[in-house]
């Protein structure tokens, strides 16, 4: 059975061996940055409270105004919806639900794991 925590963890050990790490704020379900908090504070993908992907990756030592947006799913067939309407099941989906809550005030790059 696919466990949505390894890949997870596939993409935390990715970013954390890269050579760059140090100069990236790498967080994990929330952040700290008072900007991301506000404009997530109702992007839940159920619909109700606060929205949280998998990952939110920026720049404080470059440019503040970009961000990583990174949403996991365990298993390919939840990669990517028809319609992408459904942000709560599909990767896609919900790291483009996040980007677009962010989108107003950030340079959003969303990426999409499945598998």
């Amino acid at each position: 059975m696919a466990n949505e925590r390894i890949t997870e963890d596939i993409v935390r050990n990715h970013f954390k061996n890269d050579p760059l790490f140090k100069s990236i704020k790498f967080e994990e379900q929330k952040s700290y940055n008072k900007r991301v908090i506000e404009l997530l504070q109702n992007a839940s993908k159920s619909g109700k409270g606060v929205g949280k992907p998998e990952f939110i990756i920026s720049f404080p030592s470059g440019n503040i105004d970009y961000l990583l947006v990174v949403e996991c799913k365990a298993n390919v067939a939840y990669h990517q919806s028809t319609n992408l309407d459904n942000s709560k099941d599909y990767a896609v989906d919900g790291v483009l639900h996040y980007a677009k809550a962010l989108s107003s005030e950030f340079d959003v790059i969303a990426i999409a794991v499945s598998g």
